[in-house]
């Protein structure tokens, strides 16, 4: 499959599944989904039940930001729910203006324009106003401490900011190099648990791009397909392109 080219979610979801059991009929993939919260996400939710729905359901956590934390994973893979099967999802908006596609916005359900993803939408204005300021990730309200989800996300791609504030789009830009960095935490985690277990191997991890939009169906593009089948680098197999 050809990366970055859109289909619907529907054909993504069934190439990834049909591939994983044509190497070994006996896998049953139990997927885990790593999404946003934005509620626009939600729309391939259908699809992905009816390919994967089938072997126990799916383990969904979303985050804004699509993020990747190890107690997620934890979870995920233990006992009880043994995720083998890993998409990582970011979304995009792109509406049409004067004839031109623009990306980075959507009608939202309450008929305002609004910033999608929104989570990167703020890192990008943060990257803009304070690109040396040194992220936080939790803060203090009223007293109260709590985890900063965008202060994460921005600590994770701050290391970027170059690459992105220099790219013709952004927005684009942006949502790409999160989905690259999100999958590669996910892949780094996963071999660290195959590590401790080896029963765990093999393992299968693919990211997505959702393209939202008001008034045509959502597509999606199919980024990265990897094999996990054990804790080394060279244990990493590319399947994109096999698919």
């Amino acid at each position: 499959m050809q990366k970055g080219k859109e289909h619907s979610g529907e054909y993504i979801f069934r190439t990834v599944r049909d591939y994983i059991r044509s190497i070994d009929s006996s896998i049953n993939p139990y997927l885990a989904l790593f999404g946003c919260s934005d509620e626009v996400t939600g729309s391939a939710d259908a699809a992905r039940a009816s390919v994967f729905g089938g072997f126990g359901g799916i383990f969904t956590t979303r985050i804004i930001g699509s993020q990747i934390f190890y107690q997620q994973i934890q979870i995920a893979t233990s006992r009880g729910h043994r995720s083998n099967v890993f998409e990582v999802n970011v979304h995009i908006g792109e509406i049409i203006e004067d004839g031109h596609k623009v990306y980075g916005a959507l009608i939202g359900r309450d008929g305002h324009r609004r910033a999608t993803c929104g989570a990167l939408a703020h890192v990008l204005d943060d990257l803009h106003r304070n690109p040396s300021e040194a992220p936080n990730i939790s803060r203090t309200e009223d007293g109260e401490v709590y985890l900063d989800f965008l202060g994460t996300l921005k600590f994770r791609l701050r290391p970027h900011f170059q690459e992105i504030l220099a790219a013709e789009n952004q927005v684009v830009a942006i949502t790409k190099i999160n989905l690259d960095v999100q999958v590669h935490d996910l892949i780094h985690q996963l071999q660290r648990i195959i590590a401790k277990d080896p029963s765990h191997a093999p393992m299968f991890v693919y990211g997505t791009i959702a393209y939202n939009r008001t008034a045509q169906p959502d597509t999606k593009s199919l980024e990265y397909f990897y094999a996990l089948n054990g804790p080394k680098p060279d244990q990493v197999v590319n399947l994109l392109h096999q698919v």
